[in-house]
């Protein structure tokens, strides 16, 4: 039995007990050791009092088997009382003997995450997604994994918020969301919308979750009659005292802040305090930076099932007409044309390819960029060659196949990205400048870059000495 003092004040983060959102502890069997970068055994914490059952009358809907996300049945038993913690206050961690506790088959190297909250994941359902065929819809993360207190002797599940109306969001938020101290945030939007289209198609989706609850807010189906923003959604994204975490989430509060006037405080990304609990403990401090890491990333290494990331609201078309009843929808399918006749059904059209996590980054970096310097001459397309190749390592090939379908000219990404260096005085590698966008271009063509000219010339008198 090993014991360490309790810290002097609440952290998020510490090296010897991981994640917390909680400053009290609990006492914890030392969850399955994993063979992945992380060796540290986070501590869980105590549980939180049990919400009230009864839900609000307005506008709100709990997803269920048929709406949204089919939920996996609840066929498991309560789960038994835990312990509180030694009387003494001190953290305690049970010694890890490598047994296991559902058979031969549940290895500890796949074991499901300890739990740090109150709402935490189901063995049974852990273990029945690991067996799944991969690729299958069980075989994902889901939150219908996840259960809470015991109510009338039954877990709690996380309850889904979708919210169509100004009138639900303030309401929800209101009710659920003030008291939270973390929250996750995240936006949807409408493939290539633009900054001259409506807010409808530039913030389409908000999503807001806490460990019981996530609220959908649907901004695309508001009526827009007294505006989209809800009070209470203002002051909880504006309060420097609730954390809102997420990936690129500093694009998406430029998004919030450009067209509902909102500005976010209390930011978060995730991809640095991932790179920050990945490389501190074995002190690879070089490897900390802020390119960013997909969520899917994450979870798979954390929560230790794979994120479905399919075709998502942005890479669908969306269309504000389409947007009413499905009752109107269908009137309209059904109604003769002049000639009497129905008419032909539409050609079916393909999807767009969903856009790249690094594609997407980098446009919000570009836009974030474009906001912090309006005076700037070099637009976002060429922008976002230059994050692609700086932040993300990438040859000027595999972002000409990237961005587009079918891929532009590799010279056009390199003219981008030096276009960018040159008039913004961005940084950049020496090397890489020289190797993968200097020498490949013609003479001519090189010469009107003053920055690829002074490094030939800086390599040719290195060659020389």
């Amino acid at each position: 039995m090993t014991s360490t003092p309790p810290p002097a004040r609440h952290q998020l983060w510490h090296p010897t007990r991981g994640i917390s959102f909680s400053p009290t502890p609990r006492l914890y069997k030392s969850p399955p050791k994993e063979p992945s970068i992380l060796t540290r055994k986070p501590a869980t914490t105590t549980r939180q009092p049990a919400q009230p059952a009864a839900e609000s009358a307005v506008e709100t809907q709990d997803v269920s088997s048929s709406e949204a996300i089919d939920a996996q049945p609840d066929t498991v038993e309560a789960r038994g009382q835990e312990g509180n913690g030694p009387e003494d206050g001190r953290w305690a961690v049970a010694e890890d003997d490598g047994e296991t506790n559902a058979g031969a088959d549940q290895k500890t190297d796949f074991g499901p995450p300890p739990a740090t909250m109150n709402y935490e994941i189901v063995k049974d359902l852990f273990y029945a997604a690991k067996k799944a065929r991969p690729g299958s819809p069980e075989s994902y993360w889901s939150y219908t994994h996840y259960r809470g207190p015991v109510e009338n002797g039954t877990p709690r599940k996380v309850t889904v918020h979708y919210c169509r109306s100004k009138h639900t969001m303030e309401s929800v938020c209101q009710k659920y969301f003030m008291e939270e101290k973390v929250l996750g945030f995240d936006l949807e939007w409408v493939a290539h919308a633009t900054r001259q289209d409506d807010i409808r198609k530039n913030v389409s989706l908000i999503q807001l979750a806490s460990p019981s609850r996530i609220a959908l807010f649907h901004v695309a189906v508001f009526d827009g009659k007294t505006g989209f923003v809800a009070p209470s959604f203002k002051q909880i994204m504006e309060d420097p005292g609730v954390t809102k975490v997420g990936v690129a989430i500093k694009g998406d509060a430029t998004r919030v802040r450009n067209f509902m006037h909102v500005d976010s405080r209390g930011l978060l990304e995730l991809s640095h305090l991932y790179k920050l609990v990945i490389y501190s403990s074995n002190r690879q401090y070089e490897n900390i930076n802020k390119r960013l890491v997909p969520l899917a990333t994450q979870v798979e290494q954390f929560l230790r099932l794979p994120l479905f990331k399919g075709n998502d609201v942005r890479s669908k078309s969306i269309r504000i007409e389409d947007l009413g009843s499905s009752t109107e929808r269908q009137e309209k399918k059904k109604s003769p044309s002049k000639r009497g006749r129905s008419k032909p059904p539409p050609k079916p059209k393909l999807p767009p390819k969903p856009k790249h996590p690094f594609v997407e980054a980098a446009e919000d970096r570009a836009m974030c960029y474009k906001e912090a310097h309006p005076s700037t001459r070099v637009t976002p397309t060429l922008l976002r060659a230059y994050y692609l190749w700086y932040n993300h390592d990438l040859h000027p090939k595999a972002i000409a196949s990237m961005v587009r379908e079918p891929p532009i000219q590799e010279n056009s990404v390199r003219n981008y990205i030096l276009t960018s260096i040159q008039y913004e005085k961005l940084p950049y590698n020496q090397e890489r400048l020289l190797h993968e966008l200097a020498y490949p271009l013609p003479y001519t063509v090189r010469s009107r870059w003053p920055v690829a000219i002074a490094a030939v010339k800086q390599a040719e008198s290195k060659n020389k000495v």
